[in-house]
């Protein structure tokens, strides 16, 4: 078709818009292939492992060894799993290390080998921050091992130290596994699969717990799959991937969908009598809808081949980013065209069937009225109509009526721009978030920095300068989904100290159950309210009535006084689980189960931010390119349309600053309006997803500070001056002779 010849020319003296266009398709398609691939590997990958290395269902610790194990798997048609645990702690590192299972939780070689007597297996990612390699020497104590290999344990998919930790600090904390020869003294750890999965695991659980607990089985902690971070973590970013793959895409295809509509509508619209002579010369609706549709066919093929290509090369190395946060084995990567495919049918889809509708518009207009152009002449919208605009002077005037004669243009501008606003205020609030939960005063109420957790319960006093505590956690109902911890507390504490919201002390006396002000706004809570709940480890039931409220940001607690609390557990007076202190103490290493420090989780979230720097930069740089090409193409659409007036001016003697203040400036205030309206709309959003958090015991709060703010706005105003600067050349390039040309006969 002899139309088609003009295609290549058309393209190239209008590059930028096009090139713009092509941008925004190659990262749509490119997001789509690259996450849905990473999506369907790492789902894949994390089933087999599962599968394959008998991932457990729940897991508990004792002090005293089981030695029925075989006919608990036989009374509870189960498969249970017995390994040692010992955790070395030197220089400020811990080390967790584990002799090998057989059955539940079956340690998988990623590089190596398993080691034997004198060696060590570590997990990749606390070598790799440390620097050590395999055939490396590992001093533990006096002791010395050789690194044999890296591993990976199923029920540390996602290694997390303790419970209520979410990110990962493998400079500081590790796994390995160990011969059995090599550890002393340790905790045991049974891990349990049951056979039948089609079944309620906290149900059938019951049973095996009373079953222990009857018989003399001491358990010292109880954690079911579902409700363990180390394991659910991994599910939750598959599901992230695979929802960020549909949505972030779509939202950038449907943003450049608009825009070559908004393109190709004004090129027809320029050439509308042209179209006309041809119906008149013989040529048919179906044949000209053929040569515009062919723009979009041929943007959304090159962008969505070149888009798919280079999600294909990427999606390895995202892939490989996530290995290190999960460490799991890989057993293949698929690189199926099904996603590449797929990319391209809907990225062909959208951005022609979004231009078909744009194009009939106007070739459903009989042919008289096209070579007249009587469709193009704007009409006086009702809300020009109703502006008293006689008291301003020309330009103003001008500028506003160019606004307001596309209302459709602007609501897109307004919206392109706050979507371009979203993107920028995903990274920065995310990193004023992690920033707040860094800094905020975490000792508002704990003021210790090393707490002791003892394997068994004593009587004995602590150390000087030390107090006792005891903690047990409890869940508000059998789905386990929301836990709190009850915290016995000496009466008269150095270390702990709780104020209500207008700062007065509160006294931690018998008769107190004072609730943290950030459990109270979680479930709803006030002074006077009974609060009923489970114990974890022996699923006996309890309820309190709330006395006080304790203003602190600091986790979902419940605290009473140490007397109380054994009252209540039915312990013996002085009895307690843990000491604090605010100096490191002496204590029997056999002892100890496990010592905290608060500093941990600053230090995790400051790793966690120097992580996420790369992510931020990458996502400001997204949204400034979005919302350079939005900009972009509407002001250089409104200049196709005003050629003539501009050339007009320009007869008349205007310079060159007033034209482009006429002509461009004029969008400046709806710039300012779409970045107003995309900033609450993405602090909304990542409130929203800190709110599935908080589903998970992951506690943030989305916070975003003015300077954020403002550099925000910093971006987006100078992704108008580039626009309009750019914008500014085509001015330029209008010569006066486009005055000289008729509208109408």
């Amino acid at each position: 078709m002899k139309l088609n010849k003009s295609i290549l020319r058309v393209m190239k003296e209008n590059m930028g818009k096009y090139l713009g266009m092509l941008y925004m398709l190659i990262l749509s398609v490119f997001l789509f292939v690259s996450l849905n691939l990473t999506a369907q590997n790492l789902r894949y990958n994390k089933d087999e492992y599962v599968r394959k290395n008998v991932q457990e269902d729940l897991e508990f610790y004792t002090l005293n060894k089981i030695n029925d194990i075989g006919k608990i798997e036989s009374k509870f048609n189960l498969k249970m799993d017995e390994a040692i645990v010992k955790e070395y702690e030197d220089g400020g590192k811990t080390l967790r290390l584990f002799t090998p299972n057989e059955k539940v939780n079956i340690t998988s070689v990623l590089e190596g080998s398993m080691p034997r007597s004198g060696e060590i297996a570590l997990d990749p990612q606390f070598a790799k921050s440390n620097k050590l390699n395999i055939g490396d020497n590992y001093r533990i104590g006096d002791s010395s091992y050789k690194i044999s290999g890296f591993i990976a344990i199923p029920n540390y998919a996602y290694i997390l130290e303790k419970e209520g930790d979410f990110i990962n600090n493998p400079n500081e904390f590790g796994i390995g596994i160990i011969n059995e020869k090599d550890i002393k003294n340790g905790t045991y750890l049974y891990s349990v699969k049951y056979n039948n999965e089609n079944q309620n695991i906290y149900d059938i659980s019951k049973n095996l717990k009373t079953y222990l607990n009857e018989n003399g089985v001491n358990i010292i902690d109880w954690v079911y799959a579902k409700n363990n971070l180390k394991i659910s973590v991994l599910d939750i970013e598959v599901i992230a991937i695979s929802t960020y793959s549909i949505v972030l895409p779509t939202i950038i295809l449907l943003i450049t969908v608009v825009l070559i509509s908004i393109v190709l509508g004004r090129m027809i619209k320029n050439e509308m009598a042209g179209i006309g002579t041809l119906y008149a010369l013989g040529y048919r609706k179906k044949e000209i809808m053929r040569h515009y549709l062919n723009y979009p066919i041929i943007l959304s093929l090159t962008g969505g081949v070149i888009g798919g290509t280079i999600g294909l090369i990427v999606q390895k190395y995202i892939f490989d980013l996530f290995l290190e946060f999960f460490p799991i084995p890989v057993e293949k990567l698929s690189y199926s065209p099904i996603y590449f495919i797929l990319g391209i049918i809907l990225c062909g889809l959208f951005t022609v069937v979004g231009s078909y509708i744009s194009i009939n518009k106007i070739l459903k207009s009989s042919p008289v009225l096209l070579m007249n152009n009587e469709i193009k002449i704007k009409k006086v919208n009702k809300i020009e109509r109703k502006i008293n605009l006689s008291k301003f002077k020309f330009k103003t005037k001008f500028a506003i009526r160019e606004q307001l004669r596309s209302i459709p243009r602007l609501v897109f501008l307004v919206t392109g721009v706050a979507i371009a606003t979203v993107f920028l205020m995903y990274g920065f609030i995310a990193k004023c978030s992690m920033g707040y939960a860094i800094n905020q005063d975490s000792n508002d109420v704990f003021s210790y920095n090393y707490e002791y957790i003892l394997k068994q319960p004593t009587t004995d006093k602590p150390p000087v300068g030390s107090e006792e505590i005891s903690g047990i956690r409890f869940a508000i109902d059998s789905t386990l989904k929301d836990k709190f911890e009850l915290l016995g507390v000496s009466k008269n504490s150095q270390m702990v100290s709780l104020k209500d919201k207008h700062g007065k002390e509160i006294n931690i006396n018998d008769n107190k159950f004072i609730i943290s002000s950030k459990m109270a706004k979680k479930y709803k809570l006030d002074i006077g309210d009974k609060l009923s709940f489970i114990n974890i480890l022996d699923d006996k039931k309890y309820s309190i009535k709330i006395t006080d409220i304790a203003k602190t940001n600091t986790g979902d607690y419940v605290f009473t006084s140490i007397d109380n609390f054994n009252k209540m557990m039915g312990l013996k007076k002085g009895e307690h689980s843990a000491i604090i202190s605010k100096t490191p103490i002496k204590l029997d290493k056999d002892s100890v189960y496990m010592v905290n420090t608060p500093s941990n989780m600053k230090d995790m979230l400051a790793d966690y931010m120097d992580l996420m720097e790369a992510f931020i930069y990458g996502i400001a740089v997204v949204a400034f390119i979005i919302g350079i090409i939005i900009v972009y193409i509407i002001a250089s659409t409104s200049i196709e349309e005003n050629k003539n007036h501009i050339a007009l001016m320009k007869v008349f003697g205007y310079k060159k600053k007033e034209i482009n203040s006429m002509m461009l400036n004029g969008s400046r205030i709806y710039v300012i309006i779409g970045y107003i309206i995309g900033v609450p709309i993405g602090y909304i959003i990542i409130n929203l997803i800190f709110k599935i958090f908080e589903e998970l015991d992951i506690a943030l709060e989305a916070k975003i500070n003015l300077p954020y703010i403002l550099i925000g706005f910093v971006i987006i105003a100078l992704t108008f001056e580039i626009s309009k600067s750019i914008c500014s050349r085509k001015i330029e390039k209008i010569a006066l002779s486009e005055a000289l040309k008729t509208q109408k006969d």
